[in-house]
């Protein structure tokens, strides 16, 4: 998350897990999120906000005390409100598991993000559904399954964001994994230094192929990130190298330590190029300790171009071939996706601010009959606003109320945003009445 960092409750509640899909039960105690602070306030101190008599011109959001299930598939990740706790359960947790809660100490990012965003979900009346946040939550520690790697304590390689890359990835996470082992036993061999605390990550941005973030400064941590170009389209030994290369820009900082800002060019000094040349022969000159020079495994780079155009197909616009995909970002925007059913890669993203250009769209990919039959999922956010006398908190005018309705069809999606926004969405109306009735027509 940007900013600082968040300060979260102390929360009761417990973990769960089914295959892919993990998150918690939690029970909130009273309060409202803040900038990135949760603020405890007991039930009392709730009362007269908002009377004659409060602390004026202050905003003071409602008391918030309630069951929360946030649950990811490292794809997506969700946040609901509910009394109904089973039914957002996998069907392999013990029911009877929820009258009996403890304190919930999250250690991975995506545990603290996944306890985040149950908070978050004060500032929205209905579920809350992200990808967004799908680096942080797809978050995987493994183990390196080795005696000697294994002996520190809760040592292991923390994995950040593999998930969303796999597609597009010419190696599986566990072969990335055995690659790593691999390097991580060749540097305690020969420098009888090892990674502790691996963190990896993943680039797109940067032209380096391997990254190393502080080295020397955390000993007992290091993070290092992989280009994603490389995975693509290089082999496992030249994954390797880097991952030597990145490891060896740790130890060196670590066994010879430097102060002061140090340089690109003295990052490759010649402490530097000695001690990766006694793990990799490759790096036999200066310019191969410093630049990556490896070649593309041809029929890697073949497969990247068949893959990158499988992607490029236009998506098949039919009731049986697809849904439409709604969601909330973490923002509060709005977002929908045209998603195959069972297809790959055969689809191209229909990404935009759901709005009259948006929807008029996808309208005109199907005909009068499939407007009621095109799939909805993964409905948050479409609500009825109902005006309330009721006075604001926060001054005068009136509080806007919501009342859910099920959208389920393009037809209902529709009719949700035109009570809404009753002028914005006039043309959208008027066309589908224009083409029902040119289809009766045609019918006779």
């Amino acid at each position: 998350m940007a900013g600082t960092k968040p300060i979260l409750p102390t929360v009761r509640g417990y973990a769960f897990s089914e295959g892919a899909t993990r998150g918690f039960v939690l029970f909130l105690p009273s309060g409202y999120w803040e900038q990135g602070r949760w603020i405890r306030v007991d039930r009392a101190g709730f009362e007269g906000y908002g009377e004659e008599g409060s602390e004026p011109g202050r905003y003071h959001p409602p008391m918030f005390e309630n069951r929360v299930v946030v649950t990811s598939d490292r794809v997506h990740w969700r946040a609901v409100r509910t009394e109904n706790v089973k039914k957002y359960l996998p069907a392999s947790v013990e029911q009877g598991s929820i009258t009996s809660s403890g304190l919930i100490y999250p250690k991975l990012p995506a545990d603290r993000l996944m306890v985040e965003w149950a908070l978050r979900i004060v500032e929205w009346p209905d579920d809350v559904y992200s990808i967004d946040a799908v680096k942080e939550v797809s978050a995987r520690t493994l183990r390196y399954g080795h005696a000697t790697l294994d002996q520190d304590e809760g040592n292991g390689v923390t994995y950040n964001g593999f998930e969303t890359i796999a597609k597009r990835s010419a190696h599986t996470l566990d072969a990335l994994h055995a690659t790593i082992v691999k390097a991580a036993l060749e540097c305690h061999r020969i420098w009888g230094w090892r990674p502790r605390g691996l963190d990896v990550s993943f680039h797109k941005t940067s032209k380096a192929m391997g990254l190393a973030f502080a080295p020397g400064h955390e000993p007992m941590r290091h993070r290092i990130s992989l280009h994603l170009r490389m995975l693509e389209t290089y082999d496992l030994h030249t994954i390797w190298r880097v991952l030597v290369h990145e490891f060896c820009h740790h130890y060196r900082e670590e066994k010879w330590p430097r102060r002061g800002h140090i340089t690109a060019a003295r990052f490759h000094d010649q402490r530097f190029c000695e001690a990766l040349r006694a793990v990799d022969s490759g790096a036999s000159d200066a310019e191969t300790c410093r630049w990556f020079i490896n070649v593309e495994d041809p029929a890697l780079a073949v497969a990247k171009k068949e893959r990158i155009a499988a992607r490029g197909t236009p998506p098949v616009w039919s009731v049986d071939a697809g849904y439409l995909l709604v969601y909330r970002l973490k923002s509060g925007k709005l977002r929908m996706q045209w998603k195959p059913r069972g297809l790959e890669f055969n689809w191209t993203k229909y990404v935009r601010a759901v709005g009259r250009q948006e929807i008029g769209d996808i309208l005109t990919h199907f005909g009068p009959v499939d407007w009621a039959r095109v799939e909805v999922k993964n409905k948050v956010g479409y609500l009825d606003v109902v005006k309330s006398s009721e006075p604001c908190s926060r001054g005068a005018g009136s509080i806007a109320r919501y009342r859910e309705r099920p959208v389920t069809t393009l037809s209902d999606l529709v009719d949700s945003l035109d009570r809404n926004h009753p002028k914005h969405f006039a043309p959208v109306v008027e066309f589908m009445v224009e083409m029902r009735a040119k289809h009766a027509q045609a019918t006779g």
